[in-house]
């Protein structure tokens, strides 16, 4: 079911439904979250309002008098219709189907209801995944570009966690105050854009790089205000690069921003300099330890500019 749904195969959809209603629900690896997803993202939009009909309204196929026919389960609990409608909303979002997103929010008195089992709203979903279209249409329609999720992630938050430029612009050049908004661990969405190196979700770097480069180069908004904010540990960006051992290119993007401070301390008096002397030594380590030591660097430890060795 997988497979006729990514292929937007409405004609094998059918066939497998008549065989066994049920297998909208899945089988394996895949289950009906992941079928309306690919659904979504194939852009047929009668296979996803056949599976979602099978989905929110299920049935089965039965024996009676040797005749087999198809019969419904009876009384849907509301809680279930809800539950399927809050997983093909978020489906429709991620997978960029703006046509069926509309439809199901066509009726939608309070579209921030729809969240995921991490408190993500459908704007989240579709930030995440760089649907542009779908995140313009979201904010354009609702009042919801102030929401967050659990952790207090805004949309920009995982927009720049995932490396994706695109919504990330749309987002800032909507709402430039979004910017300022911090999570619930104090992180600023540049905080989550070097986290994101290190997500179990990563997979490009050359889409985290391009959107840290373009997100320093002011051309969306003032880089000085934020880029020396510290998160609830008292870190900004430059050390939580350095401290998550970060490809050496990218510490020295991130140097190269407009009124960075090279010298704060975090809240154990760590200085982004103390905590790349702890690295093992490298020829990398080496050249970004001189490198912040001629952009004025300090051992906030030992409260002095330590002198390049010649």
């Amino acid at each position: 079911m997988y497979t006729a749904a990514s292929a937007g195969d409405l004609g094998f959809v059918q066939v497998l439904l008549e065989r066994n209603p049920l297998l909208v629900f899945g089988e394996g690896e895949y289950g009906i979250t992941d079928i309306l997803y690919a659904a979504a993202r194939s852009k047929n939009c009668e296979v996803f309002r056949l599976l979602f009909d099978f989905a929110v309204s299920p049935r089965f196929i039965s024996g009676k008098g040797g005749v087999v026919v198809e019969e419904h389960v009876g009384d849907i609990p509301s809680v279930y219709r809800w539950e399927m409608t809050n997983r093909a909303v978020h489906a429709a979002a991620r997978g960029g189907n703006l046509k069926i997103l509309e439809e199901l929010l066509a009726n939608c008195s309070d579209v921030l209801v729809y969240r995921d089992a991490d408190g993500s709203t459908v704007l989240h979903a579709a930030a995440g995944r760089g649907q542009v279209e779908v995140v313009k249409y979201l904010i354009s329609s609702f009042d919801m570009i102030n929401s967050t999720d659990h952790q207090g992630n805004t949309s920009l938050h995982v927009a720049a966690s995932r490396g994706q430029l695109a919504t990330a612009e749309t987002l800032v050049s909507a709402f430039p105050t979004l910017i300022s908004l911090r999570n619930n661990s104090g992180e600023s969405f540049l905080h989550k854009a070097v986290s994101g190196f290190q997500s179990h979700a990563f997979r490009r770097l050359d889409k985290q790089v391009d959107l840290l480069r373009n997100m320093l180069s002011g051309n969306n908004f003032h880089v000085g205000d934020i880029i020396n904010d510290k998160n609830n540990d008292g870190r900004t960006v430059l050390h939580m690069a350095i401290i998550g051992n970060i490809h050496s290119d990218l510490v020295q993007l991130l140097m190269t921003a407009p009124s960075i401070n090279v010298n704060i301390s975090d809240v154990d008096g760590m200085t982004p300099l103390d905590y790349l002397r702890q690295h093992p030594n490298s020829a990398s380590s080496d050249i970004l330890i001189k490198k912040l030591i001629s952009a004025g660097g300090m051992f906030g430890c030992q409260g002095h500019i330590v002198q390049e060795k010649p």
